[in-house]
């Protein structure tokens, strides 16, 4: 399971950098800031996830991968956007479908969590 976890885990990151890549190069920054804002977002939500439940260091700077991911991510996004402007506009249509799968991701990752949870509470009141 723990291979499927890190599936989900590198498509949500995917999903969530094109998605604030895509914004970025909406407020006509440059590839530093797509790059920035693309991966501040794909990662964002696990850094301040992980902050709030005491883990130290965050699992992000510990995972090159998702880092990685994350950044290849953006740099796609803006050659597309830059050098294909009409492969852009296509994919522009296309955002509400790549916040479908954030907001599915993390409504995966919160179920999967409460399961744990509670089979954590049952267990340890047995």
């Amino acid at each position: 399971m723990n291979n499927l976890v890190d599936f989900l885990e590198i498509i949500g990151t995917i999903a969530f950098s094109i998605s604030g890549s895509l914004v970025a190069i909406g407020a006509n920054l440059d590839i530093f800031g797509v790059v920035f804002v693309g991966y501040i977002t794909s990662v964002g939500g696990g850094i301040v996830r992980d902050i709030s439940l005491g883990i130290s260091p965050p699992a992000i700077f510990s995972n090159y991968i998702i880092c990685a991911v994350a950044l290849l991510t953006s740099v796609m996004v803006f050659a597309i956007a830059y050098i294909k402007s009409d492969s852009f506009n296509t994919l522009r249509v296309k955002v509400e479908y790549i916040n479908n799968i954030n907001i599915t991701w993390i409504k995966v990752n919160n179920e999967t969590d409460g399961r744990n949870e509670k089979h954590d509470k049952k267990s340890s009141i047995a």
